[in-house]
């Protein structure tokens, strides 16, 4: 049975200055589809234009296909503008500037790697080793997520002295 595909990149979002995000890195197999990512277009959702407008779904697509429309046409216009010397490149309108995921707060693609992959000389040493309990603090409670009948993975997310670790490993139920 071959092993499925692990993401081998993850784009993360900016962490605020108060060390939070709202959002969750993005996984990816391969770095150029990571940055196929970060230079696409922000696709924002529908419901929130939807209760906005009191419009049906149906109608907010069509809206949007006519505005992505007439931007082409605008952005097409603009080109033979400025090719023609009619249009000063550094006059080209903002409002027509594609608003990209990189523009955003998503950083770089980082490559992902797993700790049992590693390879080097072991470490018997432990984290409280290196983070001494008054610079750490108390560990935060751990999330157990139900993954298959009769199994639990156990998974966390925390940032201890400005260290991220991932927590996640197979328990028994």
């Amino acid at each position: 049975m071959a092993a499925a595909k692990r993401p081998a990149y993850a784009v993360c979002p900016r962490i605020e200055r108060n060390g939070t995000t709202t959002r969750t890195p993005k996984l990816f197999m391969s770095e150029s589809a990571a940055r196929r990512f970060l230079n696409s277009e922000v696709r924002f959702p529908l419901e929130p234009e939807v209760e906005a407008t009191g419009s049906t779904v149906e109608e907010v697509r069509a809206r949007r296909a006519e505005r992505k429309a007439r931007l082409k046409r605008e952005r097409e216009e603009v080109a033979k503008r400025i090719k023609s010397g009619e249009l000063h490149p550094l006059a080209y309108p903002s409002y027509l500037q594609p608003i990209l995921n990189r523009h955003q707060g998503w950083q770089d693609p980082v490559p992902v790697r797993r700790a049992v992959d590693y390879s080097g000389p072991k470490c018997d040493r432990t984290v409280r080793d290196f983070l001494p309990v008054d610079v750490s603090g108390a560990m935060p409670s751990l999330n157990l997520v139900p993954v298959q009948q009769g199994q639990y993975h156990l998974v966390d997310f925390v940032v201890v002295a400005g260290i991220s670790f991932l927590y996640r490993s197979a328990l028994p139920r």
